[in-house]
Order: structure tokens, then sequence, then C-alpha cells
């Protein structure tokens, strides 16, 4: 019976192209411990999350929930639903202020469950890089994710966002050695377009990004990806193409409605720019679950030539802890306002050094 119980939990880990971390692949062998019902809805926490939508990251939350609820001294859910927590601040599903809390505390929940869980340091880590701001722990936390679990996908992208922010010239490396360890990760074949977007490997990103689509058709971020690129190229029906379709696919998140608005401002659709972005500020009045990063709302604002309003909106951003601020210099940049005083003032508020992209 055991060993039956370990076949179907693997069949439905490959079913599901699920990586798992060491720590957690030793479950597998641990079955008269640990509830079969709780480890499937773990995998499927799992699986949701690497949707990387809004529906995605809500339907993640409610699994690990749920684990947790059946064997709450279970690690893996815990330290599962602390990631999940983590995406739904930064992406638009949270305010940044009650996700990451409530990520922080699931993740030393796991960690004193079982302070070896590389997934549940990636939560930390993250939440110390993109909340908290300090790269300092940030380095650490996700260096000892990746040091205890060096075949651990997950640590290794986590690794290379916090490169992203400290020394980008080091994080292609770290991503492709993340995608050699998982090459049927959506999250991590995403996360090497990105890279590569801002390496400026434009060719490269389009090739990942059609590899992603020819996987998945509706995967929302390799759309979203395709329309950045489009749109920094002038090649502005394509952007709308990719975007639109990263609108639908991804539920309407906000980075893709508001990037779909950049498009319309840089191309001269200023009216369309203008309702998309009415429809976002809208967003953060309403009383409907949801949360729209400032930073998102500074990029449109910025697309359009209005820099006092976007550098308000930046500034917005520093009271609320969004978390795109701490990539600054990666994605948006925000070129046009780096000899602002009072943008120089943000990266420093957020510890980040003034480098000039022009």
């Amino acid at each position: 019976m055991l060993l039956l119980q370990e076949t179907i939990s693997r069949a439905i880990v490959g079913a599901l192209r699920v990586q798992l971390s060491p720590k957690a692949d030793a479950q597998l062998r641990a079955d008269a411990v640990v509830n079969p019902e709780a480890y499937d809805l773990y995998l499927k926490g799992r699986y949701y999350w690497a949707r990387f939508t809004a529906g995605g990251v809500l339907q993640s939350i409610e699994s690990f929930q749920k684990a947790i609820a059946i064997e709450p001294d279970y690690a893996p859910p815990h330290a599962g639903l602390a990631n999940a927590f983590s995406f739904a601040g930064y992406f638009g599903v949270m305010p940044p202020r009650e996700a990451y809390p409530r990520s922080i505390l699931e993740a030393d929940i796991a960690l004193t469950l079982d302070p070896e869980s590389s997934e549940a340091l990636v939560a930390r880590g993250m939440a110390c890089l993109v909340y908290e701001w300090d790269l300092d722990c940030a380095r650490d936390k996700l260096r000892l994710a990746v040091e205890l679990s060096p075949n651990f996908s997950m640590a290794h992208w986590a690794y290379t966002e916090y490169l992203m922010v400290v020394n980008p010239s080091a994080a292609l490396d770290s991503a492709l050695r993340a995608l050699a360890l998982d090459p049927l990760s959506l999250p991590i074949m995403n996360l090497v377009a990105f890279t590569y977007l801002d390496q400026q490997m434009f060719a490269e990103a389009i090739r990942m990004d059609e590899e992603m689509i020819a996987m998945d058709s509706t995967f929302a971020a390799a759309h979203w990806n395709l329309g950045i690129i489009h749109t920094l190229h002038g090649r502005y029906e394509q952007a709308e193409d990719a975007l639109a379709k990263a609108v639908e696919y991804s539920g309407g998140m906000p980075s893709t409605l508001a990037m779909q608005a950049y498009a319309h401002a840089r191309s001269g659709h200023e009216a369309r720019a203008f309702e998309i972005l009415a429809e976002l500020e809208s967003r953060r009045e309403s009383a409907n679950p949801g949360y729209v990063a400032p930073v998102l709302i500074a990029h449109v604002y910025e697309g359009l030539g209005k820099t006092e309003a976007a550098i308000n909106w930046l500034e917005k951003a520093v009271i609320e802890r969004d978390g795109w601020l701490v990539f600054l210099n990666y994605y948006p940049r925000f070129e046009s306002l780096r000899g602002e005083p009072r943008f120089q003032d943000i990266l420093k508020d957020v510890g980040l050094p003034a480098i000039d992209h022009q």
C-alpha cells in the first residue's frame, strides 16, 4: 500500500511537471507520517502557483490552506503558502502590507518545522528582497536555500531575482542554471526569457517566449514578455496583439493592463492609454479584492510623458511597500525620470544604486 501511494504521488508530480526540493521529495518516502491527501493538495498548490495568474494564485492559496488544515505540522504546505502569498503581494492579488506579513509568518512556521526547508527560505528571502528591502537578508536566505538544495530550481530562480537587483550581469548564468535543472518549468523559462530581455538579448528572449507559448498557448507571462519587446522596438500592432492575450489569459492582472496602457501611450493612442489608466486607478478605490501596484501606474504616466505624476505614484509606492520598486534598475527602469532629484531619493529609500542605463 505504501509503495502504491509513493507511485501515485510520483505520477502526480510528473503529470503536473512540478519539481520538488530534495527535502520535499524525501517526503515521498515518509508516507506513514504524511497524510496522502495533504501531500496531494500541496502538489496541486504548487501547480496552481506556477500558472502565474490571479486565479491560479488564489487556487494555490486554497490548496495549501486545505493541506495545512489536514496536516498542520507538515512543513511543505506552509512553505508553499508563504510563496503563494509572496506572489499575491507582488502581482496585485493582495496589497503588499497584507500579503507579505502572512508570507513571512508561514515561512517562519515552515522553518520552525523544518529548518532546512529551501522552499521556505525562498519565500523568506523574497520577502526580504521585495518587501523589507533588506538586500543582506535576501542574500543570506537565498544563498542558504541554494546551498541546502543545489538541485532545487526554485532556489536558483529566487537567487536570480536577487542578482537582478544587485548584480544584473550575473543573473543570466543563474537563470540558465535553474533552467538546466528544470527545463520544462514555465516559471523558470519565463525567468530566463525576462533575463534575456533585460540583457537586451531580444532574439533569445523571443525564442524562449515562443517556446513557452508552444508548450502552453495560454501562458500569459510569455505574451506579456513579447508585448514588452515589441513595444520597445516600436512594433505596436504586434505588441497590442501579444498584450491583449496577456490580459485575457492572466485574468486581467494589473501588470498586463499597465503594459497594455504603456504600449498605447508609446504608440500615440493616448485616449486608450488613459482609459486603461482610469480602470487601474478605479480598481485601487474598489472594495473588491486585489491591488494595483503604484509602480505600474507610474509606468503608464511615464509613457504618457507625465513626469510629475509618475514620480508622485512612485512616492506612493514607497509608502505602500510596492514590491516592484526593488527592480527599478531592472524593468521598468524609468530612464526618463532618472535625472529627477525625487527619483534619486526613491532609489535611496529602497537602497538601490543610482545606475544610469542611458
